[in-house]
């Protein structure tokens, strides 16, 4: 899938394996606007990367609402487990739109 979402006039692109299919996002939308953007197939893929259990029955509306409470929820959990410089690499990360130069990272950090 490939989608843009544009953020103060200007693009940031995403791409996935199926570029057949075009989305686009305007503004930043909230975890569940974004999941309901998906397909039930890119939802369930989500929902096994981060082996949430017991919800791949469920309707589209459903699947979105559980993984929108979950991955909040898993977040915390990994980013609870990180040390300062991760953190540190992650907020600078959030202060620069989600860019952030290789110049001073260690390979590790990558």
């Amino acid at each position: 899938m490939a989608f843009d979402i544009v953020r103060g006039g200007r693009n940031v692109k995403g791409v996935n394996k199926n570029k057949n299919q075009k989305n686009k996002i305007i503004g930043i939308a909230s975890l569940k606007e974004a999941l309901s953007a998906l397909k039930v197939a890119d939802l369930q893929d989500i929902r096994k990367k981060l082996q949430i259990k017991n919800i791949s029955s469920m309707k589209k509306a459903e699947l979105i609402q559980s993984l929108a409470e979950a991955i909040p929820v898993l977040f915390r959990n990994i980013i609870s487990q990180f040390d300062e410089r991760r953190l540190f690499l992650i907020k600078n990360i959030i202060a620069n739109n989600g860019v952030m130069s290789a110049n001073n990272l260690e390979i590790e950090e990558m």
